[in-house]
């Protein structure tokens, strides 16, 4: 896609005017808004999905309940996630580091570290103004 101006639910993230760039990692409904993480966030991001994978072949399951913070697994790979919602045997959740959504089992979620427990979500929702970006 093209560069665009950015504004929208930044803050910690980024400060008003402050230019970054940054890496789309999900689309959401509205048309030109979208989930990203800077690209100086990278770095973390791996380290954080290397422990989650190491860590969650053994880690136990949770009590699961809406706004949650645990790591659920998605493509075979262990993410951080929040509950939004519970049905079933069933869970819709966040990845926070990259803000898509996604229906995973409750026996797929698991505890996670307190570390990356505090550690604030990677991806935030921006506003890119211009022509919608393509893939």
């Amino acid at each position: 896609g093209s560069p665009g101006s950015v504004n929208g639910e930044c803050s910690p993230i980024c400060s008003e005017g402050e230019i970054a760039e940054v890496i789309i990692s999900s689309a959401t409904e509205d048309e030109n808004v979208y989930w990203a993480y800077k690209k100086t966030s990278l770095p973390d991001l791996v380290d954080m999905l290397k422990a989650l994978n190491e860590l969650n072949r053994s880690s136990k399951p949770v009590q699961p309940h809406v706004d949650f913070l645990c790591a659920a697994r998605f493509n075979d790979e262990w993410f951080r996630a929040k509950i939004i919602k519970i049905f079933d045997d069933n869970a819709v959740v966040r990845f926070i580091d990259y803000g898509n959504e996604s229906k995973v089992k409750l026996d797929e979620l698991r505890l996670i570290p307190k570390e990356l427990v505090f550690k604030p979500p990677l991806a935030f929702r921006i506003h890119v103004q211009g022509p919608p970006v393509e893939n």
